[in-house]
């Protein structure tokens, strides 16, 4: 049996350059909505080979989970309760 379909939102998200072990060859990551501006952040890297994918609507990523990665930090007011 496939495990279920899921989604997720990230927000004020940052991390570290890291890998992960997962038992699947790519990860995907497949941003259907993006309110924010470019300029917000927010933007995926694969820092082997200097890989930037901006943070914009609509955008599918894969890459293998072994290869090292990071995420930028969005700018948003942490004062706005709509950001």
């Amino acid at each position: 049996e496939l495990a279920p379909p899921c989604g997720m939102m990230a927000d004020r998200y940052g991390r570290s350059v890291h890998r992960e072990a997962q038992p699947h060859w790519f990860a995907i990551s497949w941003t259907l909505r993006c309110t924010a501006p470019s300029t917000a952040g927010g933007h995926f890297y694969i820092a082997r080979y200097a890989i930037q994918t901006k943070n914009l609507l609509d955008t599918l990523i894969t890459w293998p989970p072994g290869l090292e990665h990071t995420t930028s930090l969005s700018k948003y007011d942490p004062y706005n309760p709509f950001p």
